[in-house]
């Protein structure tokens, strides 16, 4: 026992010998045999050193033989074995077996240290991609709630025909008709047509007769719903992309449908006969016409609309008008004696004057002989009236003083004369003439004010047959 294994064994010059007891294996005589130093870390060197059976501390020197090792090879992080060790033992193998159990115990405890270990990351990771998928189903409920109340939000605020049907106030502020029956009456005046628009800016621009089937993509909204979009537009003055994103189209498609529309309802509109004959006017004439002025077969006046300044300097000089300080396009309306729009002229530039306008519109060629026109005294046009016709107006100062006989002739045609400018508030109720209208929009602007004047005509009478009053 004296000479036991803790004998260690040293480089010698014959050769490196492996330092564990009883293990004579040489570098020079047991070829094929690698050495290996102790590891540096002390836990690691005290389990070697307990597995091989060393109770002192190796100097740095000291190695072990690859026979010690399973397989007879040292591999990465392996540990010595004792099998090794106790096969070469001679003289005491129940230090081979302690060193053996102790091998054994290392091991598994390392394995289930591991093992452990091991399970724990993974239940720690299980855990944790728990607690994100519950996070992710919050976030995600949380979302849902957002889109369905954002999705409840604009059904709400999105505009269609059938949100105002039943409301005849919400009808007449949105579309200027009083009622949908009154609509539903003009849109079946525009049928069949309107199923056949062409759109403008495709290859097949123009309007199709009613005898041709319409070609392209089908509509997203009905004819019905796009004359109700246009109508909103024209009434309340919007700008072409809130109406785009109220009606749940693109600003590009609604634009075509605004110039396709605005353009029909031109053509349409001006097909219309509003000029009436002299026996209608009569049957419909107020009292106070009656009286005082029995035979005015129209009233007119002018209005401006304010553009936006041209570029050419030419077109900024023919816009200006001295009268509103601002460029303008300028039109001439006529209504009955019973109130009605009987004349619609097309828009003139803003520094053309009254006379200008009413001697080119043409509404001089459609009075007749024995007729009387009613204008405010800006309209010298006495020179200008067809034969047999009488130019009603209020009389100019003389000498800086009217007359008893002109002031009361100047108040009878001023109560009379006012419904025109009222005629002209109800076609200014469509807000897009009150906005300045965009260069952009220059080629629409005459359309806006025809139609805008027309559909008036399916408002109540301005003068009540009972009061003379709306």
């Amino acid at each position: 026992m004296e000479q036991k294994a803790e004998k260690l064994c040293s480089k010698l010059p014959g050769g490196t010998t492996c330092c564990v007891p009883k293990c004579s294996s040489n570098s020079v005589r047991t070829p094929g045999v690698s050495f290996h130093k102790f590891p540096k870390e002390p836990s690691s060197k005290e389990t070697w050193l307990n597995l091989l059976g060393i109770s002192k501390q190796p100097l740095k020197s000291h190695k072990v033989c690859s026979l010690h090792f399973p397989g007879g090879k040292k591999v990465l992080g392996a540990l010595p074995r004792s099998s090794s060790f106790s096969n070469r033992q001679t003289s005491n193998s129940k230090c081979g077996r302690i060193v053996t159990e102790n091998m054994k115990r290392i091991s598994t405890t390392q394995h289930a240290g591991k093992h452990d270990m091991q399970q724990t990351n993974e239940i720690s990771e299980l855990f944790a991609l728990k607690s994100e998928l519950e996070q992710l189903k919050k976030e995600n409920a949380s979302l849902k709630t957002k889109h369905d109340e954002l999705s409840t939000k604009y059904k709400l605020c999105a505009l269609r025909l059938e949100h105002v049907i039943a409301s005849d106030a919400n009808f007449k502020f949105y579309t200027s008709f009083p009622n949908y029956t009154t609509f539903k009456a003009f849109f079946n005046y525009l049928q069949p047509a309107c199923n056949l628009l062409m759109y403008a800016g495709t290859k097949n621009s123009q309007h199709a007769s009613e005898t041709q089937a319409k070609r392209g993509t089908q509509r997203s909204l009905t004819p019905e719903q796009e004359l109700f979009m246009v109508l909103v537009r024209l009434r309340c003055g919007l700008l072409g992309l809130d109406v785009a994103n109220r009606f749940g189209i693109s600003p590009a498609q609604y634009s075509r449908i605004e110039t396709t529309w605005l353009a029909f309802l031109y053509h349409r509109l001006r097909a219309l006969p509003i000029w009436p004959s002299r026996q209608y006017i009569q049957n419909t004439m107020p009292k106070a016409f009656k009286d005082s002025y029995p035979n005015t077969r129209v009233i007119i006046d002018c209005t401006e609309l304010f553009i936006e300044r041209p570029t050419s300097f030419r077109s900024q000089s023919a816009t200006y008008s001295s009268y509103k300080n601002h460029n303008t396009a300028k039109g001439l309306i006529g209504i009955s004696p019973a109130g009605y729009p009987t004349f619609i002229s097309e828009l003139y530039t803003g520094r053309s004057s009254d006379k200008q306008v009413t001697r080119d519109c043409g509404i001089l060629n459609l009075l007749e002989a024995g007729d009387d026109l009613m204008a405010d005294k800006g309209f010298d046009i006495e020179d200008e009236m067809p034969e047999g016709v009488k130019l009603n107006i209020p009389p100019f100062l003389n000498n800086q003083q009217l007359s008893i006989q002109a002031e009361n002739e100047t108040r009878k045609i001023a109560a009379v004369r006012v419904h025109v400018e009222r005629a002209i508030q109800r076609i200014k109720c469509f807000r897009i003439l009150k906005n300045v209208f965009p260069l952009s929009m220059a080629s629409e602007l005459n359309k806006v004010w025809v139609i805008c004047s027309y559909l008036t005509l399916f408002q109540p009478p301005l003068i009540n047959s009972n009061s003379e009053q709306e």
